[in-house]
C-alpha cells in the first residue's frame, strides 16, 4: 500500500520574515503618526489652559487698577509708569481696601531683562505692594479729557499735590512681546 503524502506537509502555515517585517514598520509608522497627533493636541490644550489663565489674570490687574483709578483724586504720569493719589489706601492686616488716603506708583521695572510690573502704596503696605505682573513692557495712562491746571490754581489737598484726574483716561499694558494686555477706557467719576 501506498501512502501518499501532499507536497505541503511538512511547510506550517506560518508568516515569514518579511511579513513579519514589513508588518513591524508599517506598526510603528502608526504609533509615530498618532503620537504626533497626541502630542499635538496636548501641547493645544496646555497652550489654551494658560491662555485662559493669563486672560483671568489680566482681567483681576485690570479690575485692580481700574478701582484704584476710579478712587484716585490727583494722578501724574512718569517715564516708567503712573503715579495717583486719593482713597486708596488698604488694611495692613487683611490687604482689603479701606478707602483711607494714600499714594500708589504703578511701574514697570527691569528685572534679570524682564519689565515687572510693581504696585506700591504709600504709606507702605507688605501685603498690597509688590510685583503685580511679569513680562510687561511698558503701562501707559493717557487723559482722554483736558483739565486745566495752570499756576494760579490751588490744588485740593485730596489730589495729593498731583493734577486732578480727568474724567476719562486710557490705560494700555503692553507685554515684552508687543501684545496688548490691556486697552481700556475708564471713567472716573465726579466729585
Amino acid at each position: 500500500m501506498v501512502i501518499s503524502v501532499p507536497k505541503n506537509a511538512n511547510r506550517r502555515s506560518a508568516f515569514t520574515l518579511i511579513e513579519l517585517v514589513i508588518s513591524a514598520v508599517l506598526t510603528s509608522i502608526m504609533m509615530t503618526a498618532l503620537l504626533s497627533v497626541l502630542w499635538a493636541s496636548l501641547r493645544q490644550s496646555n497652550e489654551l489652559k494658560s491662555a485662559d489663565s493669563d486672560q483671568a489674570s489680566m482681567t483681576i490687574l485690570a479690575e485692580q487698577i481700574r478701582r484704584d483709578i476710579q478712587n484716585a483724586r490727583g494722578f501724574d504720569v512718569t517715564s516708567t509708569g503712573f503715579l495717583i493719589h486719593g482713597f486708596l489706601g488698604s488694611d495692613s492686616q487683611s490687604g482689603l481696601p479701606n478707602l483711607t488716603p494714600a499714594t500708589v506708583r504703578y511701574e514697570v521695572i527691569p528685572v534679570n531683562g524682564r519689565g515687572v510690573l510693581y504696585r506700591r502704596e504709600m504709606p507702605f503696605n507688605p501685603i498690597t505692594s509688590g510685583a503685580v505682573r511679569v513680562g510687561v513692557a511698558m503701562i501707559d495712562l493717557q487723559p482722554l479729557t483736558d483739565v486745566v491746571v495752570d499756576g494760579d490754581t490751588v490744588l485740593p489737598p485730596e489730589t495729593g499735590g498731583l493734577s486732578p484726574m480727568p474724567s476719562a483716561l486710557r490705560l494700555s499694558l503692553i507685554s515684552q512681546n508687543g501684545r496688548l494686555l490691556i486697552s481700556e477706557v475708564i471713567q472716573h467719576h465726579a466729585d
